[in-house]
């Protein structure tokens, strides 16, 4: 699911990931307005294509059109929903073993709690609170 949208010059380039937290106060008098904010809040996204259009912007000085798609989310689920192409309703977990090492996937930074499609199930991971979990790497589905 291809997007086209606008970042920051500085920060247009493949493969470039950033979370969209959502428009400023800036944004809202500026007329290309809708070309920003047209991604989902909080969700990943990956830069897939450069284009050459540049605009001026008051909160990044200049503006380039790029091409986004969500970006795969690495994550630890119940093991019982980590099987390949499924739709999952994934929730926010909380975990207070930060030195675990699978922490990261577990509670990873700025998930978007939601539904997610499994487009690899990965292996069994050692739950210190005793989970059945596997780690899965997730995508939005399309709509």
């Amino acid at each position: 699911m291809t997007l086209v949208t606008l970042v920051g010059e500085t920060n247009a380039r493949e493969g470039f990931e950033f979370i969209y937290v959502g428009p400023t106060p800036d944004c809202r008098n500026c007329k290309i307005k809708n070309a920003c904010i047209n991604l989902e809040r909080g969700v990943r996204y990956r830069i897939t294509r450069i284009r050459d259009v540049v605009h001026d912007c008051k909160l990044h000085d200049r503006v380039r059109v790029v091409e986004v798609e969500p970006a795969p989310v690495d994550m630890a689920v119940e093991s019982r929903l980590a099987v390949e192409n499924t739709i999952i309703t994934v929730e926010e977990r909380r975990c207070l073993h930060l030195g675990c090492e699978h922490h990261p996937i577990c509670v990873p930074n700025f998930f978007h709690p939601g539904r997610y499609r499994v487009v690899e199930a990965g292996d069994a991971l050692t739950c210190h609170r005793g989970l059945d979990l596997k780690a899965v790497r997730l995508v939005l589905p399309e709509k």
